[in-house]
Formats: structure tokens, C-alpha cells, sequence
């Protein structure tokens, strides 16, 4: 083929007129300066400096006839490619205007390798400048730190993705590429300065022109990026651990990432990826980790349940849908934290789960789940964090749901669970009534550990059992919103709370039947911030053991049968916000030392107190005041 264009060549100049003899001068140099380039590449580049002046010879002289321009066409393939990819790469995709057989060699692989070898390329991996001389790991297959050529990776065509892969990533066994930003190449390439350290850059942007059929130069705009997984990412196939998490990456996961069989952790989490799990997921056995949180993927998650490593699956907040897989706890037997939280997956909770005794989280909530929770789920002996709020599901809770030695957290609210919480198997006598001792079991209580209980907007009645004042590591209860009946504390204790000295919250609103008065023993609550009783049945006074809760913030006592007179320790609250005292009994005046509370929310209507007693000229203009005013309560003032 070499001959053949270098025989049209000396036919075409054999025949010319001697009109042209210009023309054929011309030629002749062309033919001996491409003969001398042939050669050069031909001994692997030894003499780069003269190749590329040869090179510029040639493109000088054909400067003046656009028109041979076109015969490059007559270059073999392999040669082209070389030539091109020896052009410095700020000016090289402008050859593209010359031919369209130009184009077939700048979208090639091979120009590509040849191109990322020359010119990026160095005996290091990663080469070591001022400019990146933090990011280099000590670790040579650990890339902790994209480059500005690894951003640029994400955009360039899929010829340079796939040379750049094989020859500057594919050596890597972990890249996190946390939180990258591409921010600064959103701008036009050759006017960013951002881009000054990579010398490929202009290849790149022009190379985006040519795949979008677009002039990067000139006046309109570059085309607009879009930062997504390049499928090249497959050839990545001794790659163990994959952290792109936090980078704006878009549309789907490449079903080559299904190659990368050796990975062993994958974090996608935190773009804004779409699409379904290609199956070739699958492929990936080795996986112990899968994190895919914060993006809008969809459709099932089946592909999971080959990847028999697997410990760790965190899919919160996606679109996921259907059933989560029945057989997942025995096909995923080393299972320890699951988040299926914040999708759309219906269908019941799969009793495998019971399976997984390693199983450490399971967060399911907010999605449509029904049926009731497996039974064999209180029985995980590792289970600490379990969140199945905001679901459809029904039952009740069985007594080994206080033998769980290991739940620090739990919450089933808003779901439709009922049922009576009895801490041992319920027993009735003839007459239908229970018998079981509710607290017979506090000595043997296997929740020591539980700090979380959220149980509210569902519809659980009866006693609340005596043995959840017990546990002394409890933070937060929440049984609001229920039908919970009879009074409050340990019954067969004096002092009802005085175990509870970790206790922040506790939130009985709204159960109506509630009743009896609040245990003096509250004060020992020592770091009570949120107490919300309102909506029940209490009565009595308020204990003036409450002054000693000094970190309360929001004391919420509205709609109950409170009566008496309001203590005066109660303005021993100095970081008390709310208050709300409405809709009770009350008698008397407000404390005279209640001014000084700085309050941003108070409720007195239907209390029953009067503030006769205020100091006006104190409070005229004050948040204090204004607050009296809504409720009211500026008529009364004297």
C-alpha cells in the first residue's frame, strides 16, 4: 500500500505539464519528507525531534493546496495514526476539518493509546509534580486523590477512556475519588486556566466536539457535560475497591462495571444516577460492600443476591420497587447492616431475614411494606439498630421483643401496628381477664442497652410496661399517638424514674387514657430536655421535683387534668423555650419569678392561672409579653 501511494505519487508528477512544474517540486518533497517520517516511526521514535519536524514540513508545504490535503487518505491506516498522535494535542483535532478518514483515526483506539502514551505517559504511574505531589499515594495501587487527568477521564470519548484506563488506571487496586470536582472544566478548555497543568486537555474538549458534531472553537458555546461512569471503567479489572461517591456523576451504571470481578467495596452514593442495576452486578462476588444511597435508581434489586460476600448493602433513599428478594438472609448469609430505607419496595419483610445472624442494621423504613414483622427478627442476637417506621404493617409485638440483648435503636412508628406490649406471654383467667405478671420479667430483661424507642402514631393499648422505666440507658421514648392507658413509671418501684438518668426525651401525647400524676421521682431525670404529656388523662399537681430537670427545653403538659397551683421551681428552667400549661386546671397566680423565663413559645388558654402578680414594667416589650398578649392574658395584668 506504501508503494501504491508513493507510485501514484511519481505517476501523477511523470504526467504533469510543464505548466506545473512548480506543483511537482512540491511533491517531490512531500513523497521524501513522508519517506523519511515512514522510516523514523518505523525505529520506534528514537528521533522525536526530527520526526516532528518533518512532520511540520509537510504540513507547510500542503498549507498552500488544501486540496492534497485529502490524499491522506492514501496513508495507511496504522502510519496516520502514528503521525497524528506525535501532533501536539492543543492543535491536533483541528486535522479533523482536512478528511473524514482523519476523523476514523482520531476517534480510533489505537490513535488513542498511541496519543495517551506519548503524551501523558511517564515511567511513573503517577507521575509526581508540585501540583499533585499531596494526592500521590505512598502506596503506588492506591489512588486516594483524582488528578486533573483523572476528572478529565470522565469526559473524554470512549477511545481515550478505554487507553487511559489500560494505561494509567488499570494498575490501581483502590481508587477513592471522593467528592470530585468538575466545577472548574464546566468552563471553556482553552481560556481556563484550571486547565493549564494538563496538556490534554484541548484534545479532550475538542474530542467532545467531535462526538456532539460541534466546533469547540469559535463562538458558540462548548457542549454541556455531563459527568457519568465511563463504560471503560470494565478494563479495571484487578480494581478492589471503587470510591466515586459525592461527584456529580449522572445517568446509569454501566453494565461493564460488572467486570470488575475483584472488587470488594463499590460507593456510587451521593450523585444522581438513574437507570436500573445492570445484572452483571451480579458478576461481582467478591463484593463485601455496596453503597448506592442518594441517587434515583429504580426497578428491583435481584442482582444483589448473588454476591454471596456481601455484608453490607446501603440503597436509602432511591427508587427502588417490588419485593425485596425472599431469600436474602439465606443467600446473603454474612449480611450485618442493611438500608433499604426510603424507597417504594411493597410485599412483606422477608422472614430470611431471621437467617442473618450477624445482621447488625436493618433500616426498611418509609416504604410500603405490610404484614406483619417476622417473628424470628426479635430473635437476632446482633441486631442493634432496627428501623421499620413508616410502613403498612400490622400485628403486634411478641414478648421476646424485650429479650434482645444487643437493640440500641428502635423505631416502628408510624405504621399500624396494636396489640398489648407484655413482656411475657399473655395468660387469662376465666373471666377473659390477663394474669401475666407484666413485671415478672425485669430481672431477666434483655433490652439493657437500648437507648431509642419510638413507637408512636400506631395503635398500641393497654399498661405501658413496667419494665421500660428500667432500663437505664434509655435516651428517647416516643409512645405518642397511641391508646395507651394507666399510669406511668415503675409501679413497684418508689422512686419511678430514678433509673432513667440518661432519659432526654419522653413523648406520651395523644394516648387520651394515660393517667395519674407525674412521679416526684421525674427530677432525677437530671438531663431531660422534651417532656410531652399533653392530650391525656394526668392529674395532681406538677411536682416541684421538676426544677431539678435544668436542662429542660420544652415542657408540654396541655389537655390533661392537671390541677393545684404551679410551682415555683418551675421558673428554676432557664433554658425552657416551650412551655404549655393550656387546657387544664390550674390555680392560682404564675410564679412571680416567671418573667425571667426566656420563652419563645408559651400556652395558657383554659389553664386556670392568672398573671396578677407579673411585674408589668419588667415585661412591657419583652418576647414575655407578647406571648401573654396571644394568649390573652394582657386584660389580667395589673
Amino acid at each position: 500500500m506504501r508503494g501504491g501511494f508513493f507510485g501514484i505519487c511519481r505517476n501523477q508528477m511523470d504526467d504533469a505539464t510543464t505548466t506545473a512544474t512548480a506543483t511537482e517540486n512540491a511533491l517531490v518533497t512531500i513523497v521524501a519528507s513522508l519517506r523519511r517520517i515512514e522510516f523514523q516511526i518505523a525505529a520506534l521514535h528514537n528521533e522525536q525531534t526530527a520526526l516532528r519536524q518533518g512532520l511540520n514540513q509537510v504540513l507547510a508545504l500542503t498549507n498552500h493546496n488544501r486540496r492534497f490535503l485529502t490524499r491522506w487518505a492514501d496513508l495507511p491506516f496504522e502510519i496516520a495514526a502514528r503521525i497524528l498522535a506525535l501532533i501536539d494535542p492543543h492543535v491536533v483535532f483541528k486535522l479533523r476539518r482536512l478528511s473524514r478518514a482523519n476523523n476514523a483515526v482520531l476517534l480510533s483506539p489505537l490513535f488513542a493509546f498511541l496519543s495517551v502514551s506519548h503524551h501523558l505517559m511517564t515511567d511513573s504511574p503517577v507521575p509526581i509534580t508540585p501540583n499533585n505531589r499531596r494526592a500521590v499515594s505512598v502506596d503506588p495501587s492506591i489512588s486516594p486523590k483524582a488528578l486533573s487527568m483523572d476528572k478529565l477521564w470522565f469526559m473524554a470519548p470512549s477511545n481515550f477512556q478505554i487507553a487511559y484506563a489500560e494505561l494509567r488506571l488499570q494498575h490501581f487496586k483502590s481508587i477513592s475519588w471522593i467528592c470530585i470536582d468538575f466545577s472548574k472544566f464546566k468552563k471553556r478548555v482553552p481560556r481556563s486556566t484550571a486547565m493549564r497543568d494538563a496538556s490534554f486537555s484541548q484534545l479532550i474538549q475538542m474530542g467532545l466536539s467531535v462526538q456532539n458534531g460541534r466546533v469547540a472553537f469559535g463562538p458558540q458555546k462548548p457542549p454541556r457535560l455531563h459527568i457519568s461512569l465511563p463504560p471503560a471503567i470494565g478494563r479495571l479489572t484487578s480494581l478492589k475497591s471503587l470510591d466515586l461517591s459525592s461527584s456529580k456523576l449522572s445517568g446509569s451504571i454501566p453494565p461493564e462495571l460488572g467486570s470488575c470481578i475483584s472488587l470488594q467495596l463499590l460507593d456510587l452514593s451521593d450523585n444522581s444516577l438513574t437507570g436500573l442495576l445492570p445484572p452483571s452486578l451480579s458478576q461481582l462476588i467478591e463484593l463485601r460492600e455496596l453503597n448506592l444511597f442518594q441517587n434515583s435508581l429504580m426497578g428491583s434489586i435481584d442482582a444483589i443476591i448473588s454476591l454471596v460476600k456481601l455484608r453490607k448493602v446501603n440503597f436509602h433513599s432511591n427508587k427502588f420497587s417490588g419485593v425485596i428478594p425472599t431469600n436474602i438472609g439465606i443467600a446473603l448469609p454474612e449480611l450485618t447492616k442493611v438500608f433499604l430505607s426510603q424507597n417504594q419496595f411493597t410485599g412483606e419483610i422477608p422472614a430470611s431475614f431471621g437467617n442473618s445472624r450477624n445482621l447488625e442494621n436493618l433500616c426498611l423504613f418509609e416504604n410500603s411494606l405490610s404484614g406483619i414483622i417476622p417473628p424470628s427478627v426479635f430473635l437476632l442476637p446482633a441486631l442493634y439498630d432496627f428501623n421499620l417506621s413508616g410502613n403498612e404493617l400490622t400485628g403486634s409485638l411478641p414478648p421476646h421483643f424485650w429479650q434482645m440483648p444487643a437493640l440500641q435503636l428502635c423505631s416502628l412508628a408510624r405504621n399500624k401496628l396494636d396489640g398489648v406490649l407484655s413482656a411475657t406471654n399473655n395468660r387469662t383467667n376465666e373471666d377473659g381477664e390477663n394474669t401475666a405478671d407484666e413485671h415478672a420479667g425485669a430481672a431477666t430483661i434483655g433490652l439493657t442497652r437500648l437507648r431509642v424507642l419510638n413507637l408512636s402514631q400506631n395503635s398500641f393499648s393497654g399498661p405501658i410496661p413496667g419494665i421500660l422505666w428500667t432500663i437505664p440507658t434509655l435516651v428517647y421514648v416516643n409512645l405518642s399517638e397511641n391508646s395507651f392507658s394507666g399510669l406511668i413509671g415503675d409501679p413497684t418501684r418508689q422512686n419511678r424514674f430514678d433509673l432513667l438518668t440518661d432519659l432526654e426525651t419522653l413523648d406520651l401525647h395523644d394516648n387520651a387514657t394515660l393517667n395519674g400524676q407525674i412521679p416526684p421521682g421525674i427530677g432525677t431525670c437530671t438531663h431531660l430536655k422534651t417532656l410531652n404529656l399533653c392530650g391525656n388523662a394526668f392529674m395532681g399537681p406538677i411536682p416541684s421535683e421538676i426544677g431539678n430537670c435544668v436542662l429542660m427545653e420544652r415542657l408540654l403538659v396541655g389537655g390533661n387534668q392537671f390541677s393545684g397551683v404551679l410551682p415555683d421551681a418551675i421558673c428554676d428552667l432557664f433554658r425552657l423555650k416551650e412551655l404549655d400549661l393550656s387546657r387544664n386546671t390550674f390555680e392560682g397566680q404564675l410564679p412571680g419569678r416567671f418573667g425571667s423565663l426566656l420563652l419563645e413559645s408559651l400556652g395558657l388558654r383554659d389553664s386556670g392561672l392568672s398573671a396578677t402578680c407579673l411585674p408589668v414594667g419588667a415585661l412591657e416589650g419583652s418576647r414575655l409579653w407578647e406571648l401573654l398578649i396571644a394568649e390573652g392574658f394582657v386584660g389580667s395584668v395589673e
